[in-house]
């Protein structure tokens, strides 16, 4: 093994972008956002909460905005036909000519309450929803580079679950007592 002599550059990390560049490309977004993306296609307004969800449209058409382009991998499953348990997890890369841009990662599974609620109504079985939970877990991971590529949390939630656990009241703890062991 051979040592090798790193040169660190003692200059600060500057940014990337002058701060005029910043405010304009913050108002490019700032403008396609209000006059180009439709509440009810690209975002979704729910009740109670101050930012909207960004939805897979609105997060399509930011990804051609910016000029980038996404791949998806793969990073775990976990499929057990028996038991009826399915469960993906994948990364979403952005990038713009070859120069990675942002990454988020997505996971979905047949035990998320929304799927069980749909199997113990007899609208699908578990073996119908696969596909369905694959999907979702490249579509939470594409929103989550989608807000980071974009800057885009300023104006967007990531999906419809952050606001499903804010709505719900908190459940009171029960204070604990000397009796308790």
């Amino acid at each position: 093994m051979t040592a090798e002599i790193i040169e660190i550059d003692p200059k600060p990390v500057m940014p990337a972008l002058s701060v005029e560049d910043a405010l304009q490309r913050h108002q490019v977004l700032a403008d396609y956002v209000h006059q180009l993306l439709r509440e009810g296609i690209d975002y979704g307004q729910i009740p109670g909460c101050s930012k909207p969800t960004l939805l897979k449209p609105g997060a399509e058409k930011l990804i051609r905005l910016f000029g980038l382009t996404l791949q998806f991998d793969l990073i775990s499953s976990h499929v057990e036909w028996q038991q009826g348990l399915f469960a993906y997890h994948y990364r979403c890369q952005l990038s713009r000519r070859g120069l990675g841009i942002a990454a988020g990662d997505g996971c979905c599974n047949s035990r998320e309450r929304k799927f069980l609620r749909q199997i113990q109504e007899g609208k699908q079985t578990v073996f119908d929803l696969q596909n369905t939970i694959c999907k979702m877990a490249q579509k939470r991971a594409m929103l989550a580079a989608t807000l980071v590529a974009t800057s885009g949390s300023e104006f967007f939630a990531q999906d419809l679950e952050e606001h499903a656990s804010a709505k719900q009241p908190k459940r009171k703890q029960r204070q604990r007592s000397a009796n308790d062991t």
